[in-house]
């Protein structure tokens, strides 16, 4: 979430985000978003990210179990205050968006950069699981900060 408070509601649970928040969402299910914020001028911005596993599952296998961040795997979806190095790493991305031609080149690049980061953070275990059994979690989507 990049501006305003926005509340996310999955299924009977739900979760407050607040700017520099970003949830992790393992089980592909309908994400509702009800808005915190009593002013026009504080409207929720936020950036979604809907994973792409196999790059996922690649890099998965390249990072070291040490680095992976640990979660509890009780629960399908999980709020967390984003890194500076991830906030980063999303602001370049938004950045991309001003040339088409730096994009084609640098978006793997930055993808990659971000889906380690999502790995390396709290809940990178929940990301880990879901890339490597697809076929029980679904697609796995991370609203970024």
């Amino acid at each position: 979430l990049i501006q305003g408070s926005q509340r996310a509601i999955l299924g009977p649970m739900a979760l407050t985000r607040r700017p520099g928040n970003y949830f992790v969402n393992v089980i592909a299910m309908p994400v509702g978003r009800q808005s915190l914020d009593s002013g026009a001028d504080e409207s929720a911005i936020e950036i979604l990210l809907s994973l792409e596993m196999d790059h996922m599952r690649e890099l998965v296998l390249e990072v070291p179990q040490r680095l992976i961040g640990h979660s509890r795997p009780d629960q399908s979806a999980h709020r967390a205050a984003a890194s500076s190095t991830l906030l980063d790493a999303l602001m370049r991305l938004v950045a991309l968006a001003r040339s088409r031609q730096d994009a084609l080149v640098l978006w793997p690049v930055i993808r990659t950069e971000i889906y380690y980061r999502l790995l390396t953070d709290v809940y990178g275990w929940q990301l880990v699981r879901a890339a490597l059994n697809p076929d029980r979690t679904g697609h796995a989507r991370q609203t970024g900060a």
